[in-house]
Parts: C-alpha cells; structure tokens; sequence
C-alpha cells in the first residue's frame, strides 16, 4: 500500500517515538497530528519493525515512564510533553496500540453499539457515624457533616471526607473505645478519608472502611474491605511511634509510615498489598486467628500475594496496582475475568461469558473516566475477544 507523503512522515515519527529517537520538535509534531487525527491507522515503516510482543511492551514502558514524570512534573503544556500526557491530560482519550501484520489495528473496525452508553462511576459513598446515623455523601451539601468527640466530619467539593481534631482543647473528649464510623462505596463509587491523624485513604468502588471515632494512643486499626490505598501519617505518642493497623478478612499489614495498596475483594482468588514507599509487615490470619508465624516484611516495589494456599512476595510495577486511583486503567497480560471484575465494580454492570476465556490474558490502558463502550474497543483491540453490550449487561465471547 502506497500512502501519501504526510501520512509517511507520521508513521515515520510514531516509529521512532517507539524506539526514544524522536526529537522535542518532531514531539511536538507527532503530537498535534495524534491528538486531531488518531482515528488512523499507523503503519510503521519496515526498518522499524520488531516482534509484536516486543512492540507492546515498548508502548507500555514508555507510557509508564511518562505517567511517572508527568506526576511531578510543572503543568502540562497543550501541545506536548508526551504523546500519553498529551492524551490522558488534555483529551483524557485511551491509547492502546496493538501491532499485528506490521500495522495498528484500524479502531473504526469496530461494532459495539454507543446508544444507551454507560458513563463511568464517581465520587460517591455512605458514611455511617457511630450512633446509627447515615449519610449519603452523594447528595450530602458541601460543608460540615457532623462532630463526634471532638472532630469535626467535613465534605468537600471533590470528593473526600476530612476528619479534623478541634484545636480547642475544651472539646476534646475521649470516645467510646466501641464507637467506629463506616464509609462504603457502592459498584460506580469512590471516595476519599482524610483520617484525624493525617492519614489519608483512597477507596475503590465496592468497598468499606471502618474506623473509630479516636485512634488510641497505642495503635490505630482500621479494617478494610475490597481496594483501598493508603498514604499513613507518622504518629508519635511521648517516645514511641504508634503502628497504622489494617485488617482484612484475610491479612494484617502493620505499619508506622508509608503509601501502600491493598486488593481484597472478596471475588477474587487472593489479596494483594504492593508497597509503593516504607515498609510494612503482612501477617496472615486464619479464622479468627492471628498467625503470627507467617509473617512477610515488604519493600517499595514489592506485592504480598495471599491466597488459600499461597503466601508469596514478588517484585512488581506499582503502577498497575494503583493505576485505579490515578484515574485509568492499565491492564498487561492481566486475566481477562480480573479485568472485567474491575470493569463490572466501576461502571455497575453484569459480565457474562460464552466460551472457554479462562486462560486469556488481556492488555490495555484507558482513562476511568471514560464511558464504558470505549473501554470495551480498548480492549477487543487485542483481537482476542468480543463484546455485546445489553443496558447494563455486558457479554464476552470469542
């Protein structure tokens, strides 16, 4: 196929983008026509042609690397710092290229049908305060919500709940060592908890939180279900540290000050913590029972992985684990039922399956805060399965 001069010169520079060879000019080039133009295909001249697989994991490294320069870089500009920037900032469009029969795979070969879409899920959650009483932070006015032993329970406009320890002494009381808040996210919600100690807490959709209303001067537990990410506050009381304590139905993470992320849906096969920074230790519980015994410390890069019959560290990219409270999704080599757990908890749908998909695995990277079907084209651009999509009931098929 002969192409026309300028779509040459675009295949040429998205090539070499690939590779790290592309220049600030020919970036800032590259980008202009992506970001107007990215319905067409790419096809990458043959000098620069490799191995499919080797061509997926150059996009996903490079992605990943310009995700973590661009979270502490200064504001982006609208033309380029990187393609991924450019895309998940300004556009906020998915990227996922899949390269097959040295070309990208044209996305306007796609059938899912866009009528009656399903928008993504957002801020929203049930706090439930010690004395019975709920609030539905969805409809809850900005402002204050409540005291209770003096703190004070805040909303904000963008979704998270403050708790602030009164800075008059006066009205400083101790709680009821029984008296625990509640917040839960319902399937399309998250939200955020500022904890009184400074301790702040993301949850992922379907999940729950349980605290109380003080920490004590020994520790502070919280208990967790389904997905939350945790960036613990240091806490001195005279001369010691006091421990951040999270228990789950399966596992303790004991902790003094660090960013950790814990998985542990109750749907899946095993519950994962990846520590991001610190150190912490996971102690696996049976029954009722602490097993102190089994006990496994974790460094930054590492993910405790705790299953019935499996307890193990691995070294692991922290963006994939906490890419959800970032605001995307990002799937390598993932189990295609994992992924569609994620989908189903965040865009409040049903997945129903036809065909043996249990060994599949599935790549992709989009933004959460698109709607569902461009998810979905996202990922049938792997070519591995299919999807029709019913209201909010969603099947996959080969």
């Amino acid at each position: 196929m002969i192409l026309p001069k300028h779509e040459n010169r675009y295949n040429e520079l998205a090539a070499k983008w690939l590779s790290g060879t592309i220049t600030p000019t020919e970036q800032e080039e590259f980008s202009q026509w992506y970001n107007t133009d990215q319905h067409k295909p790419l096809i990458i001249p043959q000098e620069f042609a490799v191995s499919e697989e080797d061509h997926k994991q150059r996009i996903f490294n490079k992605i990943k690397s310009e995700i973590r320069e661009n979270r502490v870089a200064k504001p982006i500009k609208l033309f380029w710092p990187s393609v991924a920037a450019a895309i998940i900032l300004i556009i906020g469009a998915g990227l996922f290229f899949y390269f097959k029969k040295s070309s990208f795979y044209d996305t306007q070969n796609l059938a899912i049908s866009k009528s009656n879409d399903i928008k993504p899920g957002g801020n929203k959650a049930i706090l439930t305060l010690a004395n019975g009483k709920k609030i539905v932070l969805t409809d809850a006015a900005n402002g204050e919500l409540a005291k209770q032993a003096g703190i004070q329970i805040t909303k904000t406009g963008d979704g998270q709940l403050i708790y602030t320890v009164s800075k008059n002494k006066s009205d400083l009381h101790l709680a009821e060592p029984s008296s625990f808040n509640l917040i839960e996210t319902p399937k399309g919600g998250q939200y955020q908890v500022g904890l009184p100690d400074g301790t702040k807490v993301w949850l992922n959709a379907t999940s729950s939180l349980k605290y109380p209303t003080q920490f004590t001067a020994t520790e502070r537990r919280v208990e967790l279900t389904g997905e939350g990410y945790f960036e613990v506050a240091k806490m001195i009381k005279g001369s010691k540290r006091v421990p951040f304590i999270v228990k789950t139905a399966s596992q303790i993470v004991e902790v003094l000050g660090t960013h950790f992320n814990i998985n542990t849906y109750a749907d899946e096969a095993t519950t994962k913590t990846t520590l991001l920074e610190g150190s912490v230790r996971v102690s696996q519980i049976h029954g009722d029972q602490l097993r102190t015994t089994i006990s496994k410390l974790l460094s930054p890069g590492q993910q405790a992985i705790l299953g019935a019959m499996r307890f193990d560290i691995e070294n692991v990219d922290v963006e994939e684990a906490v890419a959800w409270k970032n605001g995307y999704f990002l799937f390598q080599d993932e189990n295609l039922k994992t992924v569609m757990n994620k989908l189903s908890r965040w865009y409040d749908i049903e997945v129903h399956y036809q065909g043996n998909l249990d060994k599949i695995k599935i790549g992709g990277f989009v933004s959460r805060s698109k709607n569902l079907s461009e998810v979905l084209r996202v990922l049938q651009l792997t070519e591995k399965v299919k999807f029709k999509t019913e209201e909010r009931r969603v099947t996959v098929m080969l």
